[in-house]
């Protein structure tokens, strides 16, 4: 199943921050991580090989530490 993960809908009470990072250069480069892996995950979970579950699964943990990392930094700033 594809999905892309939104994170205005994960963490709806940072919208603004979310769809403005232009002024935090630190939420920025957390954010294109996300992205980044966000559309790498898309990619594979396309495919549907059974040789690419290590890989997907890897992924997709990476993703679910960045958005960690994405709350961690709007709740604490850190």
């Amino acid at each position: 199943m594809v999905a892309k993960h939104d994170l205005c809908q994960d963490l709806p009470e940072f919208t603004d921050q979310l769809r403005h990072p232009d002024q935090d250069p630190r939420l920025k480069a957390l954010l294109d991580r996300h992205a980044q892996l966000d559309r790498q995950t898309q990619e594979l979970e396309t495919i549907d090989s059974p040789t690419n579950v290590e890989q997907l699964n890897r992924l997709r943990r990476e993703r679910v530490l960045a958005k960690d990392r994405i709350e961690q930094h709007l709740r604490f700033g850190r």
